[in-house]
């Protein structure tokens, strides 16, 4: 659903995306997203969805989730180069 919505994929779990491989990397292009693996997850968001109409997540929901990603990335960045 994710990769169908053009959202980009990060997983740790390399057992289960590896096979099936192809058919994510493929939705993933189709979609304008990106599949990733990587050694670590950070949950970055979760709420429940009390919309009884309509499928759109509100935009301060997404702004408050992307800059959740930038700091993840960052904070990841730089554990990996040890600061």
């Amino acid at each position: 659903a994710a990769l169908d919505a053009g959202a980009d994929v990060v997983t740790a779990n390399k057992g289960p995306a590896a096979v099936a491989w192809p058919e994510r990397r493929d939705r993933a292009a189709a979609a304008g997203a990106r599949v990733r693996f990587e050694g670590a997850v950070y949950v970055l968001h979760a709420f429940q969805k009390k919309a009884k109409r309509g499928i759109a997540t509100p935009k301060q929901e997404l702004d408050l989730v992307r800059r959740r990603v930038a700091a993840a990335a960052r904070h990841y960045r730089d554990a990996q180069n040890g600061d």
